[in-house]
C-alpha cells in the first residue's frame, strides 16, 4: 500500500467523521434543557419528582453522562428527583475554551442548577475523576448538599499525585487522533454489528446515542483539558480538606482497583473527609459500577436520599 493510498483513506475518513457527526447533531437532539453558562450551553437532563435532588456526573473521557447514567436515573426517578449534568464536551454540552479549573468547574454547576431552576438540596454523585467536581461543590456551598456518593471515585490525594506514563499519554492523544479520521467509527460500526462491542450494553432506544456520542466525543480537547489540570484541581480540592458532616459514601469495585498502587490506601484516608462516612464494595463490579449493576447504585444512593426527604 503507497503513501499516496494511507493518505487517501485517512482522508476518507476524516471526511466521513465529520459528515457522521453532523447528520448525528440533527437526529439526535438532546432529552433535556440545553443552558447557557458561562458563554457556552450545558446539556442537563431530569427525570422524576421529589428532594433533595439526586445530581450525578461521569469521569474523564466518558462520551455522555446521561447515556451512562441512564438506568440509574431511571431508577431514581420512581423515588426522587434525579438529575445528570454533562460538562463542557460531554454529550450534548458544547465545547469551552475556558480552561479546565477545578474552581470554573463548580462555578459552571452551581449556575447550571440555578438556571434549570434544580432547587437544593443536592445529594451529590460522582463517578470515577468526577470526585473532585462533587467534593468541591460540598466543599465552596455546603449549605446546598445533603449527602455525597462516590461511584468508585479516587482521593483527591491519589489524583494530586498520580502520573501518567509517556505510554499512557501517548495511547490517550492516539485515541484522539484516530477518532478524529473516523478510524474508531469504522471499526466500532463493524463490532455493533458483529454483537461484541460494548454498545450493545445499552438499552435499545439509547443505543444509536450512545454510539453517536461516543464517536464524536470520545477524548475530545476538553478532556484532554482536565487530564492536564488533573494534578493541580486536585491539590486545591485537598487543600480545601473535608466535608463536615455531610453524609459521604465511598461505592468501591470489587475489581478495578486491584494493582493500582496508592488507590485502596488513599481511599481508606478518604473516610475521615466526613464525620458522616462509610465504604461498601460492590460485588463484581469493574471501575463503571453503575453500567452492570445500576440496581445497587440505586440502592445506595436511596439511603443517603431518606433521611433527608421533604
Amino acid at each position: 500500500m503507497t503513501i499516496v493510498t494511507v493518505l487517501c483513506l485517512l482522508w476518507a475518513g476524516f471526511v466521513y467523521q465529520l459528515i457522521s457527526v453532523k447528520y448525528e447533531s440533527k437526529k439526535y437532539q438532546p432529552d433535556g434543557q440545553m443552558i447557557e453558562v458561562e458563554g457556552h450551553k450545558m446539556h442537563i437532563y431530569a427525570q422524576g419528582e421529589g428532594n433533595p435532588t439526586v445530581v450525578m456526573t461521569v469521569g474523564l473521557g466518558s462520551p455522555s453522562a446521561v447515556v451512562d447514567y441512564y438506568r440509574v436515573l431511571e431508577g431514581l426517578s420512581h423515588y426522587t428527583r434525579a438529575v445528570v449534568y454533562e460538562i463542557p464536551g460531554y454529550g450534548w454540552s458544547e465545547k469551552s475554551t475556558t480552561p479546565r479549573a477545578i474552581e470554573q468547574m463548580t462555578k459552571e454547576l452551581y449556575l447550571l442548577l440555578e438556571k434549570s431552576g434544580e432547587t437544593p438540596p443536592y445529594v451529590l454523585v460522582g463517578h470515577s475523576m468526577g470526585s473532585l467536581e462533587i467534593l468541591h461543590f460540598a466543599q465552596t456551598y455546603p449549605g446546598l448538599v445533603a449527602g455525597v456518593v462516590l461511584v468508585d471515585g479516587g482521593s483527591p490525594e491519589y489524583y494530586r499525585t498520580v502520573k501518567f506514563s509517556t505510554a499512557l499519554k501517548a495511547v490517550i492523544h492516539g485515541t484522539r487522533l484516530v477518532t478524529r479520521l473516523g478510524v474508531i467509527r469504522i471499526f466500532g460500526n463493524a463490532a455493533t454489528s458483529l454483537g461484541i462491542s460494548t454498545m450493545t450494553y445499552f438499552p435499545k432506544d439509547m443505543r444509536n446515542k450512545a454510539k453517536a456520542k461516543f464517536y464524536s466525543n470520545w477524548f475530545n480537547d476538553n478532556s484532554i483539558q482536565e487530564l492536564k489540570q488533573l494534578n493541580r484541581n486536585a491539590a486545591i480540592v485537598e487543600s480545601n480538606g473535608p466535608i463536615g458532616d455531610i453524609p459521604f459514601v465511598l461505592l468501591s469495585s470489587e475489581k478495578s482497583s486491584k494493582g493500582v498502587p496508592g488507590w485502596d490506601e488513599t481511599q481508606k484516608k478518604l473516610l475521615a473527609w466526613s464525620a458522616n462516612s462509610r465504604m461498601k464494595v460492590i460485588q463484581g463490579t469493574s471501575h463503571s459500577m453503575h453500567f452492570n449493576h445500576p440496581e445497587a447504585i440505586v440502592k445506595e444512593i436511596v439511603q443517603v436520599v431518606s433521611p433527608n426527604r421533604q
